[in-house]
């Protein structure tokens, strides 16, 4: 049964109480499962959630010396339908290449 379907049912409007989402971790060798989730007011933040989920271990892995910005995250409803996906490379911004000027040098 769809989650608005049965928040509707229970007397509630859609959006008018947390849904739960899961924030799968999928990375180069495999997929770390979210067992436990967590309650959102909508998707979109869960999907702000996963971004800075993102942000965090890549920052984490750089300082290790490690590039995982192959990896997503999967952001999965109660039934178990992919409502998102988060490349990790998505979440950081690009900055332009500085070009030498020989200065210096």
């Amino acid at each position: 049964m769809q989650t608005a379907q049965r928040r509707k049912e229970r007397g509630g409007e859609e959006g008018s109480e947390p849904v739960r989402y899961y924030l799968h971790q999928i990375q180069t060798d495999g997929i770390v499962r979210d067992p436990e989730g967590g309650d959102y007011p909508d998707q979109a933040a869960a999907e702000a959630e996963a971004v800075d989920a993102a942000r965090e271990m890549m920052a984490t892995a750089v300082r290790a010396g490690r590039d995982i910005s192959d990896w997503a995250i999967e952001i999965v409803d109660e039934e178990g339908a992919v409502r998102g996906r988060i490349a990790f490379a998505s979440t950081i911004r690009r900055e332009r290449r500085v070009e030498a000027s020989g200065v210096g040098g």
